[in-house]
């Protein structure tokens, strides 16, 4: 077990030298638009003002297909 162990359990040291920083605006746009088909659409313009990726997600058309009335 001994030194192969070590490969298997995080370093704690290591986490606080190299912490992991991700940010909502990573999470990729398809992924984003896929999630705000779930909202009503106040809650997707709030949504929409997080970020530039939120905001580029909430702008595709199918989103807001579903949502609009059928006169529109």
């Amino acid at each position: 077990m001994g030194a192969n162990s070590s490969l298997l359990t995080p370093d704690s040291s290591d986490s606080l030298t190299h912490p992991s920083k991700l940010t909502l605006g990573e999470i990729p746009e398809s992924c984003v638009t896929l999630v705000l088909l779930y909202f009503d659409p106040p809650e997707i313009c709030k949504l929409a003002r997080l970020n530039h990726a939120f905001r580029a997600a909430s702008s595709a058309d199918f989103i807001w297909d579903e949502k609009l009335p059928l006169n529109y």
